[in-house]
């Protein structure tokens, strides 16, 4: 066995010095991309749920602004209705009475025609601003068109030119030149 010299030794204890700092090197870069990866994924899980939570809230809000553009806003039960009905058709329950007695026991407040037509006008912008709202205003507005008059007209031109956004959208994105030049 040869022995070494003092140059040998030292290039040996720089080369090993060398090779464990590049795997310490390593590892810490492997455990930082790993670290760096499971934060990415929880940021991404977090925005999905955020993005989530709003459109829930927008969507509650669009149905809010429905029931308006419907004339209705809220509600009110008459207690005495309600007392009336519980002692007198408890015993003996008569469901077209007590469908009746219901019906008579709720009032829908009344929503004014300016309020009704902002709401309109609300649910085609909502539509045409936000993605997740354009069918739900499609679909809300095609119903309102069955109203008829005035309020039946207003959702019509407001359904037409939601309508007309997207054609409008394909031929901005595909412009088609009516003279083309000779060449």
């Amino acid at each position: 066995m040869k022995s070494m010299n003092a140059e040998e030794v030292k290039t040996w204890v720089t080369t090993l010095v060398g090779i464990s700092t590049a795997a310490v090197g390593l590892y810490t870069l492997l455990s930082l991309t790993r670290e760096y990866k499971l934060k990415l994924q929880a940021e991404i899980r977090l925005k999905h749920i955020t993005e989530t939570e709003l459109d829930m809230k927008l969507l509650t809000a669009f149905n809010e602004i429905l029931a308006i553009a419907h004339a209705h806003s809220a509600y009110h039960i008459a207690e005495k209705a309600i007392e009336y009905l519980l002692t007198n058709y408890v015993k003996e329950f008569n469901h077209a009475k007590v469908q009746d007695i219901l019906d008579s026991a709720v009032i829908a407040l009344p929503v004014g025609s300016a309020m009704q037509d902002s709401a309109i006008a609300a649910i085609a912008g909502l539509g045409r601003r936000h993605s997740v709202l354009k069918q739900p205003a499609i679909n809300a507005l095609q119903r309102l068109c069955g109203l008829g008059g005035v309020k039946g007209s207003l959702a019509q031109r407001e359904l037409t030119e939601l309508l007309n956004l997207d054609l409008s959208s394909v031929i901005k994105a595909f412009p088609i030149d009516p003279m083309p030049t000779k060449v």
